[in-house]
């Protein structure tokens, strides 16, 4: 959509009505097209990472709160002998606004290090990182140059 968006109006075969009309139609697809945090994390990281419900979550669980002052991410080391983590994750936009719930999650440590989703600090340890973009997302990657795994939302 958008390539034809944009050929149309490199080329002048259309008003600027209708680009306006076009603009909107596209953003509305885009909109639509971004899943619920019910549906994240997407099904083909189900290896890496599931969303799990909170009375399921073990007695010995990591509970961790991100907030956007802080570069927009929050992070820590980890173990590998912790795998699979078990972690409560919440953010909120400043240290003192309220929280709000972004999900439980089972995260295989292992395979998060093979692929490169977070750095691997020492034999024993790794570095785990939840960044939220500004698209609204919460995901978990190792920087910003990295891919990572969407995993919940935070508007």
């Amino acid at each position: 959509m958008s390539f034809i968006y944009y050929s149309w109006l490199y080329f002048g075969s259309i008003s600027l009505l209708t680009a306006i009309w076009l603009k909107r139609i596209y953003r509305r697809e885009i909109m639509s097209q971004r899943s619920n945090a019910e549906n994240l994390p997407p099904e083909e990281y189900r290896d890496f990472v599931i969303r799990v419900a909170t009375a399921d979550l073990p007695p010995r669980h990591r509970q961790w709160t991100g907030n956007d002052k802080s570069a927009r991410n929050h992070n820590g080391a980890v173990r590998f002998r912790e795998s699979p983590l078990f972690i409560r994750l919440f953010w909120k936009e400043t240290p003192t606004s309220s929280i709000k719930e972004i999900g439980s999650f089972k995260l295989n440590l292992s395979l998060l290090a093979s692929e490169n989703y977070v750095r691997t600090l020492d034999n024993q340890t790794l570095k785990l990182r939840f960044y939220h973009a500004k698209e609204g997302r919460i995901y978990i990657q190792r920087g910003h140059r990295w891919r990572g795994i969407p995993i919940g939302e935070f508007d």
